[in-house]
């Protein structure tokens, strides 16, 4: 009890203990992006719970260390609300895009409208910021001595992810009542496999960063538990049958032995470093060749089986810029994407599956938000570059925190062109802490 107390007394620990409630809700309720889906609002409830506790314990924040994210949140959060403000007929009517969507009752005069032709989904979008702005409120407390902690807490929802996935693959089914998952695929806490594959990968550069950062002792025993999350996370990732997944763990990869190499370079004797290289190719090798003898290597196969890559989103992107072009400079309103793709969508597309989202984050914004959507999108990969240059220096520097925070940022960027992780919950989460120890430069303290 005691040690409770003392908890909520540090306010640096009971923002921890926050985080994990959080992150902990969005394990359990955050993986999944339709709007419908019963754990949008568990997690969102939680989000609400923690900035309500939050407010009740601080009477003044500082923003310095979050200002980044709480930019980002803040313009989409105005972009949803500008455009649920009603606004008088003949100025809607001007919209781009809006005037079949007139009221057609005779007799009848036009009423005041929103922007946003879904105004329902609208208010979801701007709800959904909940959950970010909650996390970035966690992070506000947070002094930068407690970034190990945080990469420490970010890995354990990629193993908590693995553990959850390796039980679907070994035969194990799970019915998730909060997210619409397709039962039987190896889709860990997600309703997406590429979700799952994204976060997989994203777990190498945590756990590089965690085993292997400068400024400590190594120890052994740390680092062997990375390369074994390193096979055992592209294991799964080739299991998922995500190829997306299969090229961002590559990358992921990489930047986990960026982030070694500088520790593994200084090992005695110099063998050591060649053996542990090679155990992992060799480990790789294995098991992609066991899986493609088995034919469990379904991300493999599905990339060899689509050589020239075409599928429906790339078959869909004409129609995608269609939109953009049919609704810009306003946007048809955040969350519509769905109802108006149905308007353009060719008879040649339709299949039992239906094509929810542009399957190319961009391009959906614009298509929703139009020229002030375009905006903040410019303004992200803005920050990001600036970001890049400075995590190349912290890690020449020898620490790595902010280069691991830019390299988990970097893919789920890069996913975010061929997929919408960033509408689920948890990937959310991800995000925002990624972007918080991006910015971490220039810090060589922290608790490990």
């Amino acid at each position: 009890m005691s040690r409770i107390r003392r908890w909520y007394r540090d306010e640096q620990a009971f923002s921890v203990l926050l985080m994990l409630i959080l992150l902990f809700a969005s394990w359990v309720a955050g993986g999944a992006s339709r709007a419908n889906a019963p754990g949008q609002l568990v997690v969102r409830v939680t989000a609400i719970g923690i900035l309500i506790i939050l407010s009740a314990r601080r009477r003044t924040w500082t923003i310095d260390g979050v200002k980044l994210p709480l930019a980002i949140v803040a313009g989409a959060a105005l972009i949803a609300m500008y455009q649920l403000i009603p606004l008088p007929p003949a100025l809607w009517l001007s919209l781009p895009g809006h005037a079949p969507f007139a009221a057609a009752i005779p007799g009848n005069d036009q009423p005041w409208r929103p922007l946003n032709l879904t105004p329902d989904a609208g208010w979801n979008a701007l709800l959904s910021l909940v959950v970010p702005l909650a996390m970035v409120a966690i992070l506000a407390v947070l002094d930068r001595g407690w970034d190990m902690v945080v990469v420490r807490t970010l890995l354990a929802t990629v193993v908590v992810a693995a553990l959850v996935g390796s039980l679907q693959l070994s035969g194990v089914t799970f019915d998730n009542p909060f997210i619409n998952e397709t039962v039987g695929e190896a889709a860990g806490i997600f309703a997406n496999r590429n979700h799952q594959a994204l976060l997989l990968a994203c777990g190498l550069p945590l756990a590089g960063v965690w085993a292997f950062r400068q400024g400590r002792h190594l120890e052994r025993e740390r680092m062997a538990v990375a390369l074994g999350l390193t096979v055992w996370f592209l294991f799964l990732v080739l299991l998922t049958g995500s190829r997306a997944g299969l090229v961002l763990a590559t990358a992921g990869l990489l930047a986990m032995g960026l982030l070694a190499a500088p520790r593994l370079g200084r090992l005695r004797p110099r063998w050591v470093l060649p053996a542990l290289c090679g155990a992992v190719v060799l480990s790789v090798g294995a098991i992609v060749a066991i899986g493609l003898n088995s034919g469990k290597a379904l991300s493999l196969q599905r990339m060899l089986a689509s050589p020239d890559g075409r599928d429906i989103r790339s078959t869909a992107l004409p129609l995608l810029r269609e939109l953009v072009t049919r609704f810009f400079p306003f946007g048809s309103g955040m969350g519509s994407f769905d109802p108006m793709f149905r308007i353009v969508e060719p008879k040649a597309l339709l299949a039992p599956t239906y094509f929810n989202h542009a399957h190319n984050d961009a391009l959906e914004v614009v298509i929703e938000g139009g020229l002030p959507a375009a905006a903040l999108v410019g303004f992200v990969l803005f920050c990001w570059g600036r970001l890049s240059f400075a995590a190349w220096r912290d890690l020449r520097e020898g620490r790595g925190v902010a280069f691991a925070g830019w390299a988990t940022l970097s893919l789920i960027l890069a996913s975010s062109l061929v997929d919408y992780p960033t509408r689920t919950p948890t990937i959310m989460l991800v995000s925002v802490v990624a972007l918080w120890l991006a910015t971490n430069i220039g810090q060589e303290r922290g608790r490990a």
